[in-house]
């Protein structure tokens, strides 16, 4: 049973890293890192999403074309805010997952046979 602890990753004591047989990664129980984005990208897909519902609604409804390119042009400024808060450098960037299967032993979820 040693031997199977000995290969799972240990969490030093007061430290963010953990260790294990393929090197450190950054400690993921506990506090987790979020895929939340800041305030200001949630604004941009708002605001495109608002202006992509009220295109949709406008061509169902009739269609009524004056809608239609008033919800275009909503989707258009979000896309404008988008560039202009960088809403792509939210995006997190987290280290490969090690999954362990019953043993202790880790595993990819990819068969390499």
């Amino acid at each position: 049973m040693a031997e199977i602890d000995s290969q799972r990753p240990q969490q030093e004591e007061g430290g963010e890293l953990v260790e294990g047989e393929l090197g450190s990664r950054p400690k993921t129980f506990g506090r987790q890192s979020g895929h939340s984005g800041r305030a200001s990208s949630w604004l941009a897909v708002t605001v495109m999403l608002l202006g992509f519902t009220v295109g949709g609604v406008a061509l169902c409804l009739g269609p009524h074309w004056f809608a239609f390119w008033l919800g275009a042009g909503i989707f258009v400024l979000g896309g404008v805010l988008a560039l202009v808060f960088d809403v792509f450098s939210d995006v997190v960037v987290d280290t490969p997952r090690v999954m362990f299967d019953e043993e202790g032993r880790p595993h990819d979820l990819v068969d390499r046979t």
